[in-house]
């Protein structure tokens, strides 16, 4: 049979076939079966959730094709992510090193009542694994091409039996970048060893956690997790499309030239503490808290145009300091009724502070319409311009209150009917600012036209000021009906609201902090839950419509030129979609699993505003980025026994995605910013003994060796330069794990 899966999605422990919401869970052991230890790769499995990771400072996370991945200070994310419990959304700051979980659950559909006015639209929640009363620990490790190194494992012991236990979990990954960048080499444009060994798209991870738990035989308890995550990679792969390295090609598959070489990259350091405390007042009634700290910082050196001039050169420094505390009271007597209600406090101070460095001599190709390369290689340098290089820098800061009650329930009206239902209040006291300092080196741009230069600016100067402080209140909630048309097989119809709260940020036209309408979900969904021959299948499956309304995104203004991107919050959209998940033990060696998303998705809107369909530089009829029309997964689990203790092991699967497009403008870029349809296989396989107390073996990913693209457009794609980043070629290695 399979294993049940217990899941605490509604705030309490209940079978997930008995929870009206489309959801799918992991265990940890599947994650280690299928080599997933990365966010992008996790979503792979899960259908209607696409993660596009440019890098660990940069995840577009996509759920039923609503996208999140703005870094600014001053942006809202659209989807959420947790680690056990708390919200850890902000873009910079949400990719985790997964490693010691207990589960991961991803909920789809607006959750504002269970788990905040953030879930708009979906969370995904990695749980961590909690310490336990007995000592037992793991370890895995892992080598492959491109210098892959992993180690990771846990150790679990009660200091005080069944009173204070302990448990430490950590994780080092590193690999080498695979678009190789000759930057520094002798047949560059720039040749010097110090910018030698800089290929890009690595990865370069430590995280480590600790828990304490305190488990008296009083009806207190509670769990202090520390979690600490340093990440050192080389820089992202911003290959251009339209100007080739020297000696190569535009392909994002092969070597590229940028202007910097090892000083390109990412360094990120994060610290958490999370202390999460349960009070059982009676057999009834309980209370719980969540209190939480957390603080990153990230600092990304990147070349956006792409190729081997300094053109377009960004630092970026963002930084986040975050406080929560979660406050609930909940009822179960086990007569039917369940809920409960609570109070939630959020508060962010968030930074974000961008230096560009251009060599106006390479900028001014771009307005004269000149080649920025010759034949040779050799960079354009237009005469006539400083030879030293134009320096601007923008900070945008914001802060946030956030208070919140909220309350849900849920009432079994007779043996198979319970009807479910939840609000939460919620109020934000929202400060924006933008800061332009002067020039620097103390000098304006040297072009006539400064619509062009200065990049950063406020109103019409070059230097300035804007600050906004604003509150805002709002509505979420759901209703759901569960009908168990059988012991095993639940219905349910399920309607949700929800929110992204009005936002306070900058106007690309003009660099002024404007307040943008909150964007709103309507969300209609009627599934089905099941557990079939006898517990050894289970299938869950949905069909849910979206109405989304104020959502925003960039266009073309239509009232000036090109190179003028504003930000409109008048957009509406809709999606129509369906889901199924499937699992079945066919035989005690054999597991099978597949899964398969289809997702349409329009945006529509005032074509006076939007532009009429498949026009270039508007969005009216596009698809939402990133959101394929049709996903699935396939895999199997094989165990077969050949004696002595020994079983021979094989994890096979492949995923599949539709063509994609990476900017709500489905026309931009002269069709470079979408990727075609494509399919990934991965295969694992080795020995085990003990019932995998230890097991040694290999595994090959993107085992064909397909192209594929992580990103495409970026910065340069606003100024006609779109770059392309590569995803992964195959990859191998070797493994070993163990637990004792």
């Amino acid at each position: 049979m399979l294993e049940e899966i217990i899941v605490t999605a509604q705030k309490r422990e209940q079978a997930a076939i008995d929870v009206p919401i489309t959801m799918t869970t992991f265990s940890p052991e599947f994650l280690a079966r299928q080599g997933i230890d990365e966010m992008d790769r996790l979503s792979d499995f899960i259908p209607g959730v696409r993660i596009d990771e440019q890098s660990v400072n940069n995840p577009a996370i996509n759920v039923r094709g609503i996208t999140t991945d703005n870094g600014a200070a001053t942006t809202q994310p659209r989807v959420s992510v947790f680690q056990d419990g708390v919200d850890i959304s902000r873009p910079r700051g949400s990719s985790i090193a997964l490693f010691d979980l207990e589960r991961v659950e991803v909920l789809k559909g607006p959750q504002s009542t269970l788990l905040g006015r953030g879930a708009m639209v979906g969370a995904i929640n990695f749980i961590s694994a909690r310490p336990e009363n007995t000592t037992n620990g793991s370890f895995a490790a892992e080598v492959g091409d491109f210098d892959r190194r992993k180690i990771e494992g846990h150790f679990n012991t009660p200091i005080i039996d069944d009173l204070l236990l302990f448990r430490i979990a950590g994780q080092y990954r590193e690999r080498d970048g695979h678009i190789k960048n000759i930057t520094g080499e002798a047949q560059s444009q720039n040749p010097n060893a110090r910018l030698r060994g800089s290929d890009l798209q690595g990865i370069g991870t430590f995280a480590l956690r600790g828990s304490l738990a305190y488990t008296p035989e009083s009806p207190f308890s509670t769990t202090l997790i520390i979690n600490y995550q340093n990440d050192d990679q080389p820089g992202t792969s911003f290959k251009s499309t339209v100007v080739a390295p020297t000696g190569g090609d535009t392909s994002p598959f092969s070597f590229a030239e940028f202007d910097q070489g090892a000083d390109l990259g990412i360094e990120r350091e994060l610290w958490s503490a999370t202390l999460n405390s349960r009070y059982e007042i009676s057999d009834v009634l309980g209370f719980s808290a969540i209190t939480s700290w957390r603080t990153f910082d990230a600092v990304e050196l990147f070349d956006a145009d792409g190729f081997q001039a300094r053109f377009l050169e960004f630092i970026e420094d963002a930084s986040s300091d975050q406080l929560s505390h979660e406050m609930r009271l909940d009822y179960d007597a086990g007569n039917g009724f369940a809920g409960f209600i609570g109070a939630n406090f959020f508060y962010e101070k968030g930074t974000q502070r961008v230096v560009s460095v251009t060599d106006e001599r390479v900028f001014a190709n771009l307005i004269l319409g000149t080649p920025f390369v010759g034949a040779d290689g050799q960079v354009n340098l237009v005469p006539g311009f400083p030879d030293d290089p134009f320096i601007e820098e923008q900070t945008n800061r914001g802060e946030n209150y956030s208070y919140d009650l909220f309350g849900d329930a849920s009432w079994a009206v007779t043996d198979r009917l319970e009807l479910t239902g939840g609000v939460r209040f919620s109020f934000s006291d929202v400060e924006s600012a933008l800061i332009v300092p002067d020039f620097s080196p103390n000098r304006a741009p040297s072009f006539p036209n400064n619509f062009v230069l200065p990049l950063f600016r406020i109103g019409a100067a070059g230097s300035g000021i804007d600050e906004r402080d604003e509150t805002f209140t709002g509505i979420t909630g759901r209703i759901a009906a569960r009908y168990a048309l059988t012991d095993t097989l639940n219905a349910y119809i399920s309607y949700a609201r929800g929110r992204r709260p009005e936002t306070l940020e900058e106007q690309g036209a003009t660099n002024l902090i404007e307040i943008f309408k909150e964007e709103t979900l309507n969300s209609y969904e009627a599934g089905l839950k099941s557990s079939f021959l006898g517990g050894r299948m289970t299938l869950d499956a949905a069909v849910f419509y979206y109405d989304f309304n104020n959502f925003l995104t960039t266009i073309d203004n239509p009232e000036t030129t090109t190179l003028d991107a504003i930000t409109s919050d008048d957009g509406e959209a809709s999606t129509i979609g369906f889901e199924a998940d499937l699992r079945w033990q066919v035989i005690p060696e054999l597991f099978f699993f597949a899964n398969y998303g289809f997702l349409d998705s329009k945006i529509s809107g005032d074509e006076a505003k939007f532009g009429p369909k498949d026009t270039v530089g508007f969005v009216a009829g596009d698809r939402f980025r990133i959101s394929p029309k049709h996903s699935f997964a396939i895999g199997a689990d094989l165990l077969v026994p050949i004696g002595k203790g020994v079983s021979f092991y094989l994890n096979p699967s492949y995923t599949y995605t539709s063509r994609i497009f990476f900017t709500d403008d489905n026309q931009q870029s002269g069709g470079v910013n979408q990727q075609p349809s494509f399919g990934l296989a991965d295969l694992r396989g080795g020995f085990q003994v003990r019932d995998g107390q230890l097991s040694i073996g290999g595994f090959v990913e993107n085992a064909f060796d397909k192209n594929f693209l992580i990103d495409s457009g970026n910065t340069g794609g606003g100024f006609g330069l779109p770059t392309q980043i590569a995803g992964p070629p195959r990859m191998f290695g070797l493994e070993v794990r163990g637990r004792f």
